[in-house]
């Protein structure tokens, strides 16, 4: 059996595949994604099941046949460098409150003067046994454009966050976003704590025999190693999916529950691993410097991007 990496040559099932998906459109013609969402999540699910989300190139049936689901698997607090961050690993348990609800979301989102309808889910946990005293949130918010379009420097979820330079997303752009903050009135980070990290996962879902995805171009799993990652690519015949990591992410304090425009950069660690035992889906675990969140009040954020687009090179086809 072929990995992740490989040719797909025969699907069955993959875990989670059975979950009932939501999906919405977001644009028109050949290029337009779906996003979806499995709205069964209730107050006793757990945290993987509550932040899944899929996206894909949408079929004329309107659901994708090729799609990536990703989940939230957990957090983490780790010791030593990006390279070796397993060697050292403190888990953060969601905190069991009833009230943690892990997602919520909005269809056919109008905002500003009413030039285009979004599609705006969010999801997430606290962590620590008492986040009042030492804790924090850590989750991610999903955006599909379904029409119009919008230019913007704001990222509104749990803390509205000035993102810095405008950025114009048109129908059919899909985007999330991973983001987080420190709370409690002891807050405090461990002694020789290097990276607070979010584990996720990415499943390939499909029905094809000619998908092909890549990493940073021309990588399998069992040739990036611990490089960081900047590029996974999704091919489907003469379409490209592409999810484009920035190598940089946003970190400031917040001022009253919202985020102040008083906000800086810093490097992001990405890397990549095949699940054990699943060919179809991969670890992607993002690790933000420990350093930025040493106090409470401290926020992160990153903002990955998705895009569909006709396949311009023959050099990306297997």
């Amino acid at each position: 059996m072929k990995s992740f990496l490989g040719r797909i040559v025969a699907f069955a099932s993959v875990a989670g595949s059975a979950a009932q998906i939501s999906w919405v459109k977001g644009g028109d013609g050949s290029e337009a994604v779906c996003a979806g969402i499995d709205e069964t999540c209730s107050d006793d699910s757990d945290v993987a099941e509550c932040t899944r989300v899929s996206f894909g190139l949408c079929q004329s049936t309107g659901e994708p046949t090729t799609y990536l689901t990703q989940r939230v698997l957990g957090f983490a607090l780790t010791q030593g460098t990006d390279s070796q961050y397993m060697t050292g690993i403190e888990l953060l348990e969601p905190n069991p409150i009833s009230s943690n609800g892990y997602l919520a979301y909005e269809k056919a989102l109008v905002a500003g003067s009413g030039t285009f309808t979004s599609l705006h889910f969010s999801s997430g946990s606290w962590v620590g046994d008492n986040p009042e005293t030492i804790g924090g949130y850590i989750g991610t918010a999903s955006y599909l454009m379904q029409g119009g379009s919008i230019s913007t420097d704001v990222n509104d979820f749990m803390i509205p966050v000035k993102a810095g330079v405008p950025e114009t997303f048109v129908a059919g752009a899909f985007k999330f976003s991973l983001f987080g903050f420190t709370c409690g009135s002891a807050f405090s980070m461990p002694d020789g704590t290097t990276y607070v990290g979010i584990r996720t996962s990415l499943t390939l879902v499909t029905t094809s025999t000619q998908v092909v995805v890549t990493y940073n171009g021309d990588k399998s799993i069992s040739t990036i190693g611990t490089s960081d990652v900047t590029l996974i690519t999704v091919t489907m015949g003469d379409k490209i999916m592409e999810l484009k990591f920035p190598q940089s992410y946003n970190v400031g304090d917040l001022l009253n529950g919202e985020a102040s425009e008083n906000n800086s950069k810093n490097i992001v660690k990405i890397k990549v691993a095949q699940v054990p035992s699943d060919p179809y889906s991969v670890y992607v675990d993002y690790l933000f410097a420990a350093s930025d969140l040493q106090v409470a009040d401290k926020y992160f954020v990153y903002d990955p991007t998705v895009t569909v687009q006709t396949a311009v090179s023959e050099a990306i086809m297997y």
